[in-house]
């Protein structure tokens, strides 16, 4: 329960308006408070974990990666998904590792059951219903992005090294994660149906 206390302590942070630097502190520092009360009871857990505690310490595990995303940077360099900080190190990557390592352990079958379940794969196949783009249903600003991201996809496929076709691949990631946040530039909406993709989600259950 404390890692679901820090989430949610992370969350009341992020929901404070910007300009009360006091409570935002205050709800910060909570969350770094079971934190540390919590992450002794995850390491204990994920020394004996078996068949019958991998969800929960999965749960917990994958908590204390969205608890490190929400933290926010290590120091200035710190992009997420890379780190050009050399004095700093990335905090979430051995994090979700570790949760891949539980993920790669159990079978599916065996490890979504119960209040895990809704998180099995099943249940997220394409939905063949018109889903506008999050932009319209969050009335979130929309971003005119296809022409620059295909630029950059054009850019890397030119690219002869060894990575080209993992860069290549996690552009179409991001292209999709783009498509269903805004729309084509054309007209704003979905080209064909899509899974909404979550970054983390992927970085976890892949």
């Amino acid at each position: 329960m404390h890692m679901v206390y820090a989430l949610s302590a992370y969350h009341k942070a992020y929901l404070t308006p910007p300009d009360d630097l006091t409570q935002r502190e205050r709800f910060k520092g909570l969350a770094k408070h079971h934190i540390s009360l919590g992450l002794p009871q995850l390491t204990s857990a994920l020394a004996h974990f078996d068949s019958v505690n991998c969800g929960a310490a999965y749960i917990a595990a994958t908590i204390v990666c969205y608890s490190t995303f929400a933290a926010g940077p290590a120091g200035p360099g710190d992009l997420l998904a890379c780190n050009l900080d050399v004095e700093h190190g990335v905090l979430w990557i051995p994090m979700v590792h570790g949760v891949r390592l539980i993920r790669a352990k159990f079978d599916q079958d065996e490890l979504f059951t119960g209040l895990m379940e809704p998180m099995h794969r099943r249940n997220f196949e394409l939905s063949t219903e018109p889903t506008p783009p999050r932009c319209t249903r969050e009335h979130i600003k929309r971003l005119y992005w296809e022409k620059a991201l295909n630029a950059l996809r054009d850019m890397a496929a030119l690219q002869r090294s060894d990575d080209a076709a993992v860069c290549l691949c996690e552009l179409d990631n991001l292209t999709s994660i783009y498509e269903v946040t805004f729309g084509t530039d054309q007209d704003g909406e979905l080209s064909r149906p899509i899974r909404e993709p979550n970054f983390f989600r992927t970085a976890l259950q892949a």
